[in-house]
């Protein structure tokens, strides 16, 4: 794995990196005032996630949460999950999330399977907590995520009671610190377990990869069951210190994700599929004009989107410097001849000016001159653009990449905004097929 300023090779002075606990401890070490979390116009830093993490665990010891005891979550995205999280697994134990669209009897299955004596239940869910608790003997304890007249306490509550200080327990790369569940679709749902290393290498790979740093913002939505929220979300901010945003409830996703406009966003397919539909549909009741342009522009896309974003994406340059690369990368053939005119045109007009002899002969001499001039400065930028830019010259679709551009100002990047995809520079999907038209419309936008 290539050494970045991400990579799990740390500062002698920075702890080493082992856990997950040990990854939250050296954000707090760089970037402790850094927002980790955002829900609801809340947020949490990563020097409150990990005192508050800290007082999970103490709770959880005080209540006697034993190494490798499983605790169990029923409920929606939020920061306290993620608190609730890294807390058990300070204390040795594994947080067991539970899918909350699954019928009773089907929770009631898993929570048989995995036995918890804790049971966290977030507000949406806190009226079936009762029958749950009567029906799963070994559930001794019930904590509501939020107040509730029903009981004495409530999450934040509890937390508070207990003390900040790091408990003492050591914790090994190989421990576990999470098991969810299989949908079922074959027999009955197998709990899955994923050790510390399962979760923080995967996460390290990924954010490697896709160049990730605290710049960087994830819209969270995923239901903490399924092991792709926790690879694509916790864990890559953990190792990069990227902000998590959790939206407030899955019918206000499309809003939120305008609203918090990630740079980094996983969906499964059918969300790509629904955006995708819903822009088709808008656009039967826009204007002929409109639906006009939108149609010729995204032919353009069709033509040569990819090809531009390739060129794009080619070194992943930053600064003022990387910019220009950039610039040059995407549109090299364009650039390559606007400036050979360019010269010919500028030559032309100063020798004009300079010469008042309207002479055939002269005029001729003057053209004959300006091409000569405007194939030496090509010669020069062609060789720049080669070997100083790396660009790919051998691109045939010059107009198309500059009705491109035009049509990323009209076009492209109003509809991105509508998304709520502005600010997306990697997007990633899984879970089933998708199809080759869908991959290819969002990648012809920029979207890589």
């Amino acid at each position: 794995m290539s050494d970045t300023k991400n990579s799990l090779s740390s500062p002698s002075s920075l702890p080493v990196l082992k856990t997950l606990p040990d990854l939250v401890t050296r954000q707090v070490a760089v970037r402790p005032d850094k927002k980790a979390f955002i829900f609801e116009g809340d947020h949490l830093t990563y020097r409150q996630l990990d005192d508050g993490s800290n007082r999970v665990a103490n709770g959880l010891l005080a209540w006697g949460v034993s190494p490798n005891e499983r605790v169990g979550y029923l409920g929606k995205n939020a920061h306290h999950y993620y608190e609730l999280l890294l807390g058990t697994s300070k204390a040795g134990g594994v947080l067991c999330p539970i899918n909350w669209r699954l019928a009773v009897p089907e929770i009631e299955y898993i929570l048989n399977d995995f036995k918890p004596a804790i049971l966290f239940v977030g507000a949406e869910f806190i009226d079936m907590a009762p029958a749950l608790k009567k029906a799963i003997a070994s559930i001794t304890h019930i904590v509501p995520m939020e107040e509730d007249s029903n009981y004495d306490r409530h999450y934040v509550s509890w937390r508070e009671s207990f003390d900040a200080a790091a408990p003492n327990i050591k914790r090994a790369p190989e421990d576990d610190t999470l098991q969810i569940y299989t949908s079922g679709t074959t027999g009955k749902p197998k709990g899955v377990v994923l050790s510390n290393d399962n979760v923080r290498l995967s996460a390290d790979a990924a954010v490697d990869f896709d160049s990730l740093d605290e710049s960087d913002t994830i819209l969270s939505y995923l239901p903490m069951a399924w092991v792709g929220d926790h690879v694509f979300s916790y864990a890559e901010s953990y190792v990069a210190g990227i902000c998590i945003a959790c939206p407030e409830n899955s019918d206000t996703m499309h809003h939120d994700l305008i609203e918090v406009g990630p740079s980094f966003f996983f969906a499964p397919p059918r969300i790509f599929e629904t955006m995708l539909t819903n822009v088709t549909i808008r656009m039967e009741d826009a204007s002929k004009l409109k639906q006009g342009m939108v149609k010729y522009f995204l032919d353009v896309a069709k033509r040569c989107g990819e090809g531009v974003m390739n060129r794009r994406n080619r070194g992943s340059n930053t600064g003022f410097w990387g910019s220009v690369q950039n610039f040059a990368r995407s549109y090299a053939r364009p650039f390559f001849f606007m400036t050979s005119f360019f010269a010919l045109f500028v030559f032309g007009s100063i020798y004009s000016i300079a010469s008042s002899d309207t002479s055939a002969g002269s005029i001729i001499q003057i053209f004959l001159t300006s091409l000569v001039a405007a194939f030496v400065v090509s010669i020069v930028v062609y060789w720049l653009l080669r070997n100083v830019f790396g660009a790919d010259i051998q691109c045939h679709f010059t107009m198309d990449v500059l009705k491109y551009w035009v049509g990323d100002l009209l076009v492209y990047g109003p509809l991105k905004n509508t998304l709520g995809f502005s600010n997306v520079r990697v997007g990633y999907t899984a879970g089933e097929a998708v199809g080759p038209e869908i991959f290819s419309f969002y990648r012809s936008l920029g979207i890589n």
